[in-house]
C-alpha cells in the first residue's frame, strides 16, 4: 500500500479522529476518497496537505491553527462548500478557483495579499479576510453575491470598493482606517454592521440602513447619534469609547434592547429611561450625576463615573458644597460617600453636603450606589475659587 499522506501531524490526526487505525499506519486513496462530510483538524501543526487531494467527497474542511502555506492540494475537492484556514501561513489562493462549489471560506490571519482568485466563486457567500496584508481591494466589487463579508484589521480606509456588494447582510469592519461611512449607504440589507476601532465621526450614511439591528462601534470619533433615530429595528447598540454626551437622539428608537456606552462623555440617562425594550445598559466610565428614572435591568452598570465640577463658589461663611439634588441615586439621595480628598473636607451625612475647614484647589469626593440591583459609583473632582 502506497502511503499518499507526507504529513506525519496529518496522517495522526485522520488516523485516530476518522479512520480508527493507528497514528503511523498507511492511508491509502480509497480510504481518503470514502471521506465524507465535515473534517475538522484544528491544532494538529499540519504543514502539508499533499494527498487531501484524493479526498473529493468532503464537503467542509476545518484546518485551523495549522502552519500550512501551500494549499494547492485542495484544488480537486471541488465538492468543498465550506472551509475554514484561519490561522496560517497561506499567500497564494489560486488553487482555490477551481472550487465552484464554495460557500464559506475563513481566511483570517494569514498573509494574503490578493483575493481576486476568489473572484470565480460564483456560489461563495460568507468570505472572512481579517488581518492579512491585502493589497488591493478592487477585486471585491465581483463579488456580488456575498451577504457576509468580514475584513477586519486589512487597512482598508476607502468603502467605495464596496458599492456593488448591496446583497451584504453582516458586514465587519473592525480596526481599519475608515473615515467615511458614506458608501455603506445604499446597502440596504444590511442588519449587522461592526466598525469598531477606525476613525469614524459621521454616523449618517447608517440613517439609510432601515433594515440595521446591530451596530457595533466602539473606539472611534463619534459625537452625534441623530443619524440613529431612523433606525427603527435596531435592537444592539456598542458606543464604547466615544465623544458622545447626548444620548437625546436615542429616546425614539423604542427597539432597542441593549446598549453600551462605556467611557464617553454622557451626563444625563433621561433620554433612555422610557425604553419599553431595554434589558442591559453599560454605562461605566461616564459623567452621570443622577439615577432619576432608572428601573434596575437584568445587566446594568453605571459605576467609575468621572465627574467634575468646575468654578465651586462656597459660602464663605459656611464653607458648604451642597450635594443634594446635584448627586442623585436611585432613591433621589446622595449616594454613599466612601472616601474624601483631603482630609480637610468632611461630610455631613444630615444635610448632604460636604465641609470644608480651609480653601482646597482641588477636592475630590468617591461615592458608591447601596442598591446592589443598580451599580453606581464614581469619583467626583471638585474644583473651586473662595466667594468674594
Amino acid at each position: 500500500m502506497n502511503n499518499v499522506i507526507r504529513d506525519e501531524k496529518l496522517k495522526a490526526a485522520l488516523n485516530k479522529q476518522y479512520l480508527n487505525q493507528p497514528a503511523d499506519q498507511v492511508i491509502t486513496k480509497d480510504q481518503l476518497a470514502n471521506l465524507q462530510g465535515t473534517v475538522t483538524l484544528d491544532n494538529k501543526e499540519i504543514k502539508d496537505l499533499t494527498g487531501m487531494n484524493y479526498a473529493t467527497q468532503i464537503t467542509a474542511l476545518y484546518l485551523n491553527h495549522n502552519e500550512i502555506i501551500d494549499i494547492t492540494p485542495l484544488k480537486d475537492m471541488v465538492n468543498l462548500r465550506q472551509i475554514s484556514l484561519m490561522n496560517n501561513q497561506i499567500k497564494d489562493l489560486r488553487p482555490m478557483s477551481s472550487l465552484v462549489e464554495l460557500q464559506s471560506l475563513n481566511l483570517s490571519k494569514n498573509q494574503i495579499q490578493s483575493a481576486w482568485p476568489l473572484t470565480k466563486l460564483k456560489n461563495l457567500k460568507t468570505l472572512f479576510l481579517d488581518y492579512n496584508p491585502l493589497q488591493s481591494y478592487d477585486e471585491l466589487r465581483f463579488m456580488k453575491q456575498l451577504t457576509l463579508l468580514s475584513m477586519r484589521g486589512v487597512g482598508i480606509s476607502n468603502l467605495a470598493v464596496l458599492l456593488p456588494l448591496v446583497n451584504l447582510e453582516v458586514l465587519y469592519l473592525d480596526d481599519n482606517k475608515i473615515q467615511s461611512l458614506e458608501p455603506l449607504s445604499q446597502l440596504y440589507l444590511l442588519y449587522q454592521l461592526n466598525i469598531n476601532g477606525n476613525q469614524v465621526h459621521n454616523l449618517k450614511p447608517i440613517g439609510a440602513l432601515k433594515y440595521l439591528q446591530m451596530l457595533f462601534a466602539n473606539q472611534n470619533q463619534i459625537e452625534n447619534l441623530e443619524p440613529l433615530k431612523k433606525l427603527k429595528q435596531l435592537q444592539f447598540l456598542d458606543l464604547n469609547h466615544n465623544h458622545i454626551e447626548d444620548l437625546t437622539p436615542l429616546a425614539s428608537v423604542e427597539s432597542l434592547e441593549a446598549l453600551s456606552i462605556m467611557n464617553n462623555r454622557v451626563k444625563d440617562l433621561t433620554p433612555i429611561t422610557k425604553l419599553p425594550h431595554l434589558i442591559a445598559l453599560l454605562a461605566q466610565g461616564n459623567q452621570i450625576t443622577s439615577l432619576k428614572g432608572i428601573q434596575a435591568l437584568p445587566i446594568i452598570s453605571l459605576e467609575n463615573q468621572s465627574i467634575e465640577w468646575e468654578s465651586i463658589m462656597i459660602n464663605k461663611s459656611e464653607y458648604a458644597i451642597e450635594l443634594k439634588g446635584r448627586l442623585i441615586d436611585t432613591n433621589g439621595e446622595v449616594p454613599l460617600i466612601t472616601a474624601i480628598s483631603p482630609k480637610t473636607v468632611t461630610y455631613d451625612v444630615l444635610k448632604s453636603r460636604l465641609i470644608v475647614n480651609q480653601l482646597e484647589p482641588l477636592i475630590t469626593v468617591f461615592f458608591h450606589n447601596q442598591n446592589e440591583e443598580i451599580p453606581f459609583s464614581g469619583e467626583l473632582r471638585l474644583s473651586f475659587k473662595e466667594l468674594e
